[in-house]
């Protein structure tokens, strides 16, 4: 199903299709999905309004990009009529040259009747491009020396870049995992990271192989320098933190920043 599908599924119960018939189904690209989001963003209808985010945009190998989008339908508490339901969730793509070859989506629909919650239903869904996909497996598999992973790639629970994050300064959950493992030198562990499918995941493993190196003088891979060589010029953004402070940041910059930092 790919995303054009997954919109019309999901705009389904609150607008008409009109602005939305002139894609082709069969080839629908990443751009388009971009224009539908513009489109439906801030819809509003007398039970809610709808709002849909491109949360993640960002490289994965050989110009193959990931993004994911998040929908959710807030109620106008002061006028319902029912029956009706409202969405939440997130649309997750895959494409090349503005072609989606992988969609799915994962949300709940919320029932209401008479004003209230009646009941919950899960809906997901996926599309793939096999011979495509096929292509991006392989030239994954050449770069990282290991399997590609949707589901890892897409996990539900986001990490953040960065140190002394939130109210009173405390490291994020990963960072407190690099510092334990570069106490111990596990150099192993931290090179499993740089091939990780989260890219906040890959910056805190170099980050840590670059410490070891400063510090003990533990060597870098063959395959670890290729790979780090790529994240300088990976396209795309990480979800990053500082204080109170959260945004997304070029990977690239953030790459030559740590790099500069332990290369002194």
């Amino acid at each position: 199903m790919k995303c054009l599908l997954l919109f019309a599924y999901l705009l389904a119960s609150v607008s008409s299709f009109s602005q939305i018939d002139k894609y082709n189904l069969d080839s629908l690209t990443f751009e388009q999905c971009q224009v539908l989001t513009q489109i439906f963003d801030g819809y509003e209808t007398r039970n809610l309004r709808r709002t849909i985010k491109l949360e993640v945009e960002r490289e994965i190998v050989d110009d193959y990009y990931e993004a994911k989008f998040h929908l959710t339908d807030y109620l106008n508490q002061n006028s319902i009529q029912s029956p009706f339901s409202t969405f939440q969730g997130d649309i997750f793509l895959i494409f090349k040259d503005d072609k989606v070859i992988y969609s799915r989506h994962e949300f709940i629909e919320i029932l209401y009747k008479v004003s209230f919650l009646d009941t919950a239903v899960s809906h997901k869904n996926s599309w793939l491009d096999k011979k495509e996909f096929q292509i991006l497996k392989a030239s994954y598999g050449e770069m990282y020396q290991t399997e590609l992973n949707i589901d890892s790639m897409f996990n539900s629970r986001p990490f953040v870049y960065g140190d002394n994050c939130g109210v009173g300064g405390s490291q994020p959950y990963l960072r407190k995992l690099m510092n334990e493992k570069i106490a111990k030198n596990d150099s192993k562990s931290l090179s499993k990271w740089l091939r990780s499918h989260q890219v906040e995941k890959q910056l805190y493993g170099l980050e840590g192989i670059l410490i070891l190196k400063a510090s003990n003088d533990i060597p870098i891979s063959e395959t670890d320098q290729r790979i780090i060589k790529f994240l300088k010029i990976k396209k795309g953004f990480a979800r990053t933190c500082s204080g109170c402070s959260y945004e997304n940041e070029k990977i690239s910059k953030i790459v030559k920043e740590i790099i500069s930092d332990y290369s002194k």
